[in-house]
């Protein structure tokens, strides 16, 4: 059955809930760059990474999620480059974004360095007014364009930083700097735009015994007129090729928003392969099955493995291996 959506589903859906105008991934730890421009090329390998994510499964217009991600270190690993490019769906909501991320490396000490980080992004929305599966309750409402599909088109950009020291490392971000407006009712006040976000990341990778570390990271996000969501993940990586983890995730005014599993698999030193599985614990576990992700990195020139110091190439790819996944 296809999907049916009141205009109250659809503001509530694709311009009301703010937190949901990007991507939620839960193997947020492999693609920082999303998060924060500063994380371009700080692996210190060439890699590229997709990424696809059907959030609430059996939800009818639940949100999908695919992303591409190249990243790069460059002028020896004192700068990186990374571009993304991405697929949102949500309800009669189609939009497609482009970015591009440099970061820049300062070097302090041995141990201690700040990496800066610009992005530049472009975004194309679609709304599908013509779906034959819309149901309008209200045809005279103005943000509502009947018998017509609304494309905008916005670009923006963000900044970034991230310090890292004894194998710790902090960093905040504004990938989206500029409140894009999304639609306008002749002149009048704004109908809807894309709001400003702000994350803060954190993790660690302490080493508990020649084969086995643990790896826990934290990811804050804020937006005006929405909660604070954060995501806590703990994993354990063993031999540097297999990582096990589960994660917290609280959102809205519930105790929790899910909890969730995450596996990542290092096959080859050059490729490896993730899965991601939410148990929805709010309202909405009773309307779909949780939320499934899926993940494959490739690492040029032999690969970093999962900790960036390789896995079994007997090699070192990283200049600062403390820039793990």
């Amino acid at each position: 059955m296809k999907y049916i959506i009141s205009i109250t589903a659809f503001i509530l859906m694709s311009l009301g809930l703010y937190g949901q105008q990007q991507h939620q991934f839960t193997q947020f730890m492999f693609n920082k760059n999303y998060y924060n421009p500063a994380f371009a090329g700080a692996r210190g390998v060439t890699s590229i990474t997709g990424i696809y994510r059907n959030q609430w499964v059996g939800f009818d217009g639940a949100p999908i999620s695919k992303m591409v991600s190249f990243d790069t270190p460059i002028f020896n690993q004192n700068a990186g480059l990374g571009v993304q490019v991405s697929n949102f769906n949500i309800g009669i909501m189609d939009s497609w974004g482009a970015n591009l991320f440099y970061s820049y490396n300062i070097r302090f000490t041995d141990k201690i360095s700040l990496r800066l980080g610009l992005g530049g992004s472009f975004n194309s929305l679609n709304i599908d007014f013509n779906d034959p599966s819309v149901i309008i309750d209200n045809p005279g409402d103005p943000s509502i364009m009947v018998g017509d599909d609304t494309q905008v088109f916005t670009g923006n950009f963000g900044i970034g930083g991230m310090l890292d020291f004894s194998g710790f490392y902090i960093g905040a971000s504004a990938p989206t700097i500029l409140e894009n407006t999304i639609g306008e009712d002749n002149g009048q006040p704004t109908i809807a735009e894309f709001k400003r976000h702000f994350y803060g990341m954190m993790g660690a990778s302490p080493q508990l015994s020649d084969r086995v570390s643990l790896w826990p990271t934290l990811l804050v996000s804020f937006v005006e007129n929405a909660p604070i969501d954060f995501n806590f993940n703990l994993s354990f990586l063993f031999d540097d090729r297999f990582l096990v983890g589960s994660s917290y995730r609280h959102g809205g005014t519930g105790f929790a928003e899910s909890i969730d599993f995450n596996l990542f698999y290092q096959i080859v030193p050059s490729f490896g392969i993730g899965a991601a599985y939410d148990l929805s614990i709010d309202q909405v576990a009773e309307l779909g099955s949780g939320s499934i992700e899926f993940l494959a990195r490739y690492d040029f020139g032999g690969g970093a493995g999962i900790s960036g110091q390789g896995t079994g190439s007997g090699k070192t790819r990283l200049a600062n291996p403390r820039y793990f996944f």
